[in-house]
């Protein structure tokens, strides 16, 4: 940033800056704008507010590698426990 700060008030357009930095003018101005702020791409890694706890995955694998349910497919398993009232999470959330 400060290259391309240095650059424009030394008369170069903004156009040939990100050019030259193989960025877009929008990414030189967002940057300009906030340069320290959190990175707010679509697909940007984010905390999910809904993640499992380290405590919460070690009790749904835990649980599901007894005996019982260890030779079970995840469906299966989570189905199973589900009838028995207890739910730990999805199938889903089982193969992740």
């Amino acid at each position: 940033m400060t290259w391309a700060g240095s650059a424009q008030t030394s008369g170069a357009r903004l156009e040939k800056v990100a050019e030259c930095l193989s960025i877009s003018e929008r990414a030189l101005e967002r940057w300009r704008a906030a340069p320290l702020a959190e990175d707010g791409r679509k697909g940007a890694v984010k905390a999910c507010p809904h993640a499992f706890t380290e405590e919460e995955k070690f009790v749904f694998i835990s649980k599901v590698n007894t005996p019982e349910y260890r030779d079970l497919a995840p469906a299966v398993a989570v189905a199973k426990l589900a009838d028995e009232g207890e739910y730990l999470g999805s199938e889903s959330t089982l193969y992740r």
